[in-house]
């Protein structure tokens, strides 16, 4: 069976009124957040959010919540529900190929880049929503504190074309280069800290 969210599931036929329908909402939801930005908060988003560039999709943030919520509501920790959401949104923006995703551009991009910032963005909503499920209320959704330590973290590593080839074959060594690079533990840390 073909995954869903793959390149060939989003040209079906079939599939083009799920995602327009998706599409629709999500940039709805965007459109009152453009409506409410003269007021403090967000439409899309819970009170104690923060961020002065949001990604504009808080699909990464609601998902991650709800699934680390789903976690705690199952009897796991705070800690563990909200880290393995973080893991699980990780994973997907090291490795994911879907939607015009490309997992070495992160690697091609000097590390400031336009692209890598902006995954930087998906990473710090995701750390959000992961745990604001988990902590709900209690939590500190600062992602502006959030962004400054990952960028702050974030490593140059300077690496050649054939280094960056040889993460095709090697993809624990793409997942250690890539923390270096984009940083995520630094957000995680930084949100589980002041949620505490």
């Amino acid at each position: 069976m073909e995954l869903f969210l793959s390149d060939k599931a989003v040209s079906k036929e079939e599939n083009c009124s799920v995602f327009m329908s998706l599409f629709v909402i999500s940039a709805g939801m965007n459109y009152l957040d453009l409506l409410l930005a003269d007021q403090p908060g967000y439409y899309s988003f819970p009170a104690q959010f923060s961020a002065s560039c949001p990604d504009g999709k808080p699909y990464h943030f609601w998902n991650s919540a709800y699934l680390s919520r789903q976690l705690k509501s199952e009897g796991y920790a705070d800690r563990a529900s909200s880290v393995s959401m973080f893991i699980a949104g990780e994973l997907y923006d090291i490795f994911s190929n879907t939607l015009g995703r490309e997992p070495l551009q992160v690697f091609r991009d000097p590390v400031y880049s336009v692209h890598n910032n902006a995954l930087r963005e998906d990473i710090v909503s995701n750390t959000q929503g992961a745990i604001y499920g988990a902590w709900g209320e209690a939590a500190n959704l600062d992602g502006d504190l959030a962004m400054r330590d990952m960028l702050n973290h974030a490593k140059d590593l300077k690496l050649t074309k054939d280094e960056i080839k040889a993460f095709e074959k090697n993809p624990l060594a793409q997942y250690d280069s890539w923390r270096k690079i984009m940083a995520p533990d630094a957000v995680l840390k930084s949100l589980w800290n002041h949620s505490l």
